[in-house]
């Protein structure tokens, strides 16, 4: 089983830092719903897709969490989605 993923884009970290962690590009609609499927437990979300690329639903952040997967959210999108799920259950960093 995969533990931990993290969407982020022009703030990426060094893969070499994080061994542990699976680093995938920015957030868009959907992401978080394959994630689940991969199996993993725990998602971070930092930066995402919008305008011209549709946004990472709130639905598929809280079929996340009602899974029992852990969601936090830091920066630009991730930071406005945990604001938003803050009652249902994501948590927000910084």
């Amino acid at each position: 089983m995969r533990d931990i993923c993290v969407f982020v884009g022009p703030t990426r970290v060094r893969k070499a830092d994080y061994p542990r962690i699976d680093f995938f590009p920015p957030a868009a609609l959907g992401s978080v719903f394959r994630a689940v499927e991969r199996g993993y437990r725990r998602i971070g979300i930092i930066d995402g897709f919008f305008g011209n690329t549709p946004s990472v639903w709130h639905k598929e952040i809280l079929h996340a969490i009602a899974g029992g997967i852990e969601v936090s959210g830091a920066a630009s999108t991730g930071a406005l989605r945990a604001s938003e799920l803050a009652p249902f259950g994501m948590r927000g960093i910084g």
